[in-house]
């Protein structure tokens, strides 16, 4: 049994070892809760992903219908419609923009009133104005790579989960296996101890109820071996004669009482 036991240790040391190397390389814990919990985030970013190609494909949209209508570049008064888009218009760059450039049609208003467009600060806030225009323009089209970017690393990040999770079942299987191979080493384990115990419990119980009464002995050659005949039947005469005594006293007794 304890040979037994040893064998089984090592057994069990070993399937443990394997089971532990499983989760370590496959990082798998729980497979059951694992797989809901990647079924929940592919589809939280199936969602990001749905709206991020939503507002991606409507933000290029907006910025071909602005180029069309700047001509080209040559009305750049296009450009300012970029501050509607649900996205841009909360955005603080945008704002900034807006607000210099509010500021600056201003200033060339009130200049407007006493001199003509081909005067040189007249035509300076002009060019200001165009190149925040431009600016503008730049910013949305730089928001349109940043929606193109955040598309591409939300649908590869989708791919790698999707991946994945078509390998979790067999990740899962190999999962059970292991662990149903440390069971079956745990409760060899287990069954072998108590096996080992018992016996060790039974051989003790058996030695305690063994008791020595007589230190053993070497019979004397000079001494006859029991029992001695002679001794015997004289002791059987003697003992028969006290019988028949006894038994004719007993009749005659019986005799008297009777008459």
């Amino acid at each position: 049994l304890r040979g037994a036991l040893s064998g089984s240790a090592v057994r069990l040391a070993g399937a443990e070892e394997r089971l532990r190397a499983f989760q370590q390389r496959e990082k798998l814990i729980v497979p059951e809760e694992q797989a809901g919990q990647q079924v929940k985030r592919i589809a939280l970013l199936d969602g990001r992903l749905d709206a991020v190609r939503v507002e991606r494909d409507a933000l290029a949209r907006l910025l071909e219908l602005i180029g069309q209508r700047s001509r080209g570049g040559k009305e750049p008064t296009a450009f300012r419609q970029l501050a509607t888009f649900p996205s841009l218009i909360t955005n603080r760059a945008i704002q900034d923009l807006l607000q210099a450039l509010i500021e600056l049609e201003t200033k060339r208003s009130a200049l407007g009133v006493t001199r003509t467009e081909n005067n040189a600060d007249v035509q300076q806030y002009s060019n200001r104005i165009a190149d925040l225009e431009q600016q503008l323009y730049r910013t949305g089209s730089q928001y349109l790579e940043s929606l193109d970017q955040q598309l591409a690393s939300t649908s590869h990040e989708v791919r790698i989960l999707t991946d994945t999770l078509a390998a979790l079942p067999g990740s899962a299987m190999r999962f059970a296996q292991f662990a149903r191979d440390r069971s079956i080493a745990s409760e060899e384990y287990l069954q072998l101890t108590k096996q080992l115990k018992l016996a060790q419990l039974t051989d003790l119980l058996r030695k305690d109820k063994v008791h020595v009464v007589d230190s053993p002995r070497v019979a004397n050659p000079d001494d006859p071996a029991f029992p001695r005949r002679g001794v015997q039947l004289t002791l059987g005469a003697i003992l028969a004669l006290v019988l028949a005594l006894a038994a004719g006293l007993a009749v005659e007794l019986w005799s008297e009482t009777a008459e």
